[in-house]
């Protein structure tokens, strides 16, 4: 696997880029990248590791999948003030990029709850 990349140079790109995953779809177009199977995910996993290292101040989609993901988890622990916190620490990092993400609506997955209702008197568990 040839890809070939400077601090310097990696720290320019991640600012033209909103995801690790994209910075690494340039480098299989640019790059001599002979990966298969699942080796095929390096390139990606090669980017967020570097971003993490390198720019941990240029915040990408990958980290704000697991600031989402750190919400759901505080809220699944009875800490909802906690999650709600990093989630709106989310929503200001997407607002403030002015980029339009994808809204994909559907209707009910298998496992989500008949009724989610919203109240500023906190939380109770949901019956279903």
């Amino acid at each position: 696997m040839e890809i070939h990349i400077t601090e310097e140079n990696f720290l320019r790109e991640v600012e033209n880029f909103y995801s690790a995953y994209d910075l690494s779809e340039k480098w299989w177009k640019t790059s001599h990248v002979t990966a298969r199977g699942f080796d095929r995910d390096f390139p990606w996993m090669a980017a967020v590791v570097l971003w993490e290292r390198l720019a941990p101040h240029i915040i990408n989609s990958e980290k704000l999948n697991d600031m989402m993901q750190e919400g759901y988890r505080l809220c699944s622990e009875g800490k909802e003030d906690e999650g709600c916190r990093i989630w709106l620490e989310v929503w200001e990092h997407l607002r403030v990029t002015g980029r339009d993400f994808p809204v994909v609506e559907g209707g009910r997955r298998p496992g989500d709850p008949a009724v989610l209702v919203a109240s500023s008197q906190g939380s109770t568990p949901l019956r279903i």
